[in-house]
């Protein structure tokens, strides 16, 4: 279920020259929970010559930060200079950005209780009944296949993405990837394998199933019976991860890490409305089926508790210690590769 984050919505404005006028560079920016804008203006100005201000009149107090974020930025895509940065020729214009965040942040206002709705019904039997479907609920089930889509064919991309770059780390050196990934190495302690000692024989795996304990386990599963052809989708929206996915290929070739970075930022604020969207239908969804199993032909949402085996470890411990012990095996350290927060 989507957290509504809520957070701070900022303008950031550089000056330079004898003058100290303002540019027509703006970064959109934003802080989470009670984070003061002024703290993260002092992170953006170590390293920029020029001097960056903003005006507190401009702050937007909003639930959900990250999707009014995004949706600035999906926006103004046509204005946008460099990861955050986007040119506004006039003040009017800048005025008009942060009036679409105000609109943006009394939306989230309204759709709070839907969320709301829909995560107390998560925890609610569903009646095992479906329910007809409205135009309405045919809408945000359309809306929801969609969205998913694009947000699928952009997880694609990011997941190719950070595959590179570890690629370029392991091949070429962690200097490789300053400032993009930071690599990890985390020592394990020797733990009894669950799997080694269920395989290694017939007699073990007999021993698993006897030392299983059925564990009633709370299960809400929603799934979407929606699907959309290609026709349907947004030619703008594919033209943009086809492009995306050019500038991935490019990046990769010429093991580009800079541009690896600037292509994940890129497809990540093409993808955050979409998440939001996703995360949105789906919440009318759910607050719409109620107590039912689901809407005919848009969704399925299942409300039940079901029983699984699951071994008991411990208790092979206290009756076979000895082969417990058996199984109790060393593991290599595991590496991992960080992803370092993007800076624009």
């Amino acid at each position: 279920m989507v957290r509504l984050n809520p957070g701070t919505i900022y303008f950031v404005r550089e000056s330079d020259g004898p003058d100290k006028q303002f540019s027509n560079l703006v970064k959109i920016g934003l802080v989470e929970g009670d984070r003061s804008p002024f703290v993260r203006l002092r992170e953006h100005q170590t390293g920029n010559p020029r001097r960056l201000k903003f005006d507190e009149s401009q702050f937007v107090s909003t639930d959900a930060v990250k999707y009014v974020e995004s949706q600035l930025h999906r926006a103004f895509a046509d204005r946008r200079v460099s990861g955050e940065w986007f040119k506004f020729e006039t003040e009017q214009q800048l005025e008009d950005a942060v009036a679409l965040a105000r609109g943006l942040s009394a939306e989230m206002v309204e759709l709070s209780k839907v969320f709301e709705d829909a995560a107390k019904l998560e925890f609610r039997y569903s009646n095992g009944m479906n329910k007809p479907a409205s135009d309405e609920e045919i809408h945000w089930g359309t809306q929801l296949a969609r969205a998913s889509v694009y947000v699928a064919q952009a997880t694609d991309l990011i997941d190719n993405i950070r595959d590179s770059l570890k690629e370029v780390a392991i091949r070429e050196g962690e200097e490789a990837v300053e400032g993009v990934l930071s690599k990890v190495v985390i020592e394990k302690e020797p733990a009894f394998s669950t799997s080694a000692f269920r395989d290694s024989n017939k007699e073990n795996k007999k021993l698993h199933s006897e030392l299983s304990d059925v564990i009633p386990r709370w299960s809400a599963t929603f799934k979407l019976l929606i699907e959309i052809d290609s026709t349907d989708l947004d030619v703008v929206v594919t033209d943009q991860l086809d492009e995306l996915a050019v500038a991935l290929d490019k990046a990769v070739k010429t093991h580009d890490v800079l541009a690896l970075n600037e292509t994940e930022l890129r497809a990540k604020q093409l993808s955050a409305p979409f998440e939001w969207e996703a995360a949105r239908s789906e919440a009318l969804l759910m607050s719409s089926c109620g107590e039912c199993e689901g809407i005919e032909n848009i969704c399925t949402w299942s409300r039940k508790v079901v029983e699984r085996k699951s071994f008991n470890p411990e208790k092979l411990r206290e009756s076979y210690p000895d082969l417990y012990r058996e199984y109790v095996l060393p593991r290599e350290p595991e590496v991992k590769f960080i992803r370092l927060p993007f800076k624009n």
